[in-house]
């Protein structure tokens, strides 16, 4: 089965917590590609009508502190708060303007809070890792259209992401 080639550009704006740059980039490339491979995923995606394997697939991942993801939220959503991860779904979001510019799909941008992430995985017992592909997966997702108003919604989505991640932890070399 061909891949679909993508352009993902991770960026790291804070200092405060270590990340690993590189797996966190194979995780979600891995991910990524479990979605655009997966016809339950794509099926269900704002890319359903398109032939991914023609185009290049890109959006940036960018891991921040609370400070900044506050000022995010706030700005965008009206909430004066941190949050775990924002998701800035260009193509999903806006039919009417969806650009495909040099054979390249712009999905948009996975913005996480590290600060956040950490206190979430000491929360549910989990690694930082663990919590950062729950929230990488959980930005595609949305990227690709996928929403969770109701709690029927969520569980298919939680699902999908455990299936993302099993097949991204699967295939890392």
């Amino acid at each position: 089965m061909m891949k679909t080639s993508l352009e993902i550009s991770i960026s790291n704006n804070q200092e405060a917590i270590e990340i690993n740059e590189l797996k966190s980039l194979q995780m979600t490339e891995l991910m990524t590609d479990c979605a655009l491979l997966s016809p339950e995923i794509l099926g269900h995606s704002v890319l359903f009508d398109i032939d991914c394997k023609n185009f290049v697939i890109s959006y940036d991942l960018m891991f921040c502190d609370d400070q900044l993801i506050t000022e995010i939220n706030s700005e965008y959503r009206a909430k004066d708060k941190p949050t775990d991860v924002i998701t800035f779904a260009l193509f999903a979001d806006s039919p009417e303007c969806r650009i495909i510019t040099d054979n390249t799909i712009n999905l948009g941008e996975i913005i996480i809070s590290a600060d956040t992430a950490m206190r979430q995985a000491q929360e549910n017992d989990k690694t930082l890792e663990e919590e950062f592909y729950f929230l990488i997966s959980h930005g595609v997702l949305h990227l690709l259209g996928f929403e969770h108003e109701n709690d029927e919604k969520l569980e298919f989505m939680l699902n999908l992401q455990d299936k993302m991640i099993k097949y991204a932890q699967d295939n890392l070399v």
